[in-house]
């Protein structure tokens, strides 16, 4: 998987003190465990950063982390909350929490969601502060990368990319075709209904989805097609906007999927 950052950023701790680290390397005798910065995404409105986790301890070390007691600074003056942490294959949110045992020497995954205020538009992250335990860690400068995506393309999940094919005029109804290519090695559960997209044209009117056709499977309404995406195999389909075929320039096409909000302009 490509990386964004050419140099990873490594941050090890001491559980037993509150300390405040920056962006380099720490090597401290009494540290056990080790922060691997590996990616930072947007992803629709959410931004999300990515770690690897390390127990470099002679013994099992249990750490409780907390959904929303991180924090992210802009440098602009505003202050985001995160609202989702995953650690290994535990999605905690709000005020929850979990407690993980880390054993000697074996990484685990996890990840540090934001999502409010437009913070998926963030270039630079000027403080990223996480709290596990009683300890604080402290990143600064960490830019923002924005991938160069195919046209019409969007990354609805994580190496997840949706990418609108063609535009065209079913009678008085305009259909989106789309397909879903899943980069990532393991199988992904998409979920996708009929009536959770809608496209503004350039006469400002707003048109919803009434129809979606999906891994050989049709729906309408608010009714809903769940499909398991095989890595690197595209599945097709289409959504369909009645009475849209007038639109003579699609201004904005949204969409929700895996309870995130996308966008696509000038379609």
């Amino acid at each position: 998987m490509r990386k964004i950052f050419t140099l990873f950023l490594f941050l090890i701790f001491s559980l037993n003190s509150i300390e405040t680290f920056a962006n380099e390397a720490i090597n401290d005798a009494n540290s056990d465990v080790r922060f691997e910065l590996q990616d930072v995404k947007s992803i629709g409105e959410e931004l999300r950063f990515y770690f690897l986790i390390t127990n470099t301890n002679d013994r099992d070390t249990v750490l409780m982390i907390r959904a929303n007691e991180h924090k992210l600074f802009d440098g602009k003056g505003n202050e985001y909350t995160s609202t989702v942490v995953f650690v290994g294959e535990e999605k905690i949110s709000g005020s929850s929490f979990v407690k993980k045992t880390f054993i000697k020497d074996i990484p685990l995954q996890a990840c540090i969601v934001f999502k409010q205020n437009n913070v998926a538009e963030m270039d630079l992250a000027k403080l990223l502060q996480i709290k596990v335990n009683n300890a604080f860690i402290r990143l600064k400068d960490i830019a923002v990368a924005k991938p160069k995506l195919e046209k019409n393309t969007i990354e609805i999940e994580k190496d997840v990319f949706l990418q609108i094919t063609e535009i065209k005029v079913e009678g008085d109804n305009l259909r989106f075709y789309f397909k879903v290519t899943n980069k990532t090695s393991k199988d992904i559960k998409l979920i996708l209904r009929a009536n959770n997209q809608r496209i503004v044209d350039d006469a400002g009117l707003e048109y919803t989805s009434s129809i979606l056709e999906f891994a050989s499977q049709k729906c309408t309404g608010s009714s809903m097609i769940t499909s398991n995406l095989v890595s690197e195999i595209p599945i097709v389909g289409y959504f369909e906007f009645s009475n849209a075929a007038k639109a003579k320039q699609i201004m904005l096409f949204e969409m929700i999927a895996f309870q995130n909000n996308f966008r696509l302009k000038n379609l």
